[in-house]
């Protein structure tokens, strides 16, 4: 097969990997979807369940603070400042900038 290009095994290991983060995303969404449907069916969630999901929440935001915090020391010990660096960097502004604006939409809301 002469002039056609074939992918790269680098490449191709790349696309299926990405594939998997899509499809595993989106098959998270979709189970999330129709077992918060069954849910409400069955009334299983009230009050009390609002609140452990709220502060499951809350302990997951702080806990995945941390963890930016800890990778983004790693990346600037192991690679420096590098697009890694700023990449993390992102992250850590989108991070607190959520929480900024959802703190003032929900305290808004009453």
């Amino acid at each position: 097969m002469k002039g056609m290009k074939t992918l790269s095994e680098e490449l191709l290991n790349t696309l299926i990997a990405l594939s998997g983060l899509v499809g595993g995303g989106g098959l998270a969404v979709l189970i999330g979807y129709f077992a918060k449907k069954k849910w409400k069916r069955k009334h299983l969630l009230d009050e009390r369940q609002e609140y452990v999901s709220t502060m499951a929440k809350a302990a997951g935001w702080n806990t995945t603070l941390v963890l930016i915090m800890i990778a983004w020391g790693l990346v600037i010990i192991f690679d420096g400042i590098s697009t890694t660096f700023f990449i993390m960097t992102g992250l850590y502004v989108a991070h607190c900038l959520t929480l900024i604006i959802t703190s003032a939409y929900y305290a808004n809301q009453n």
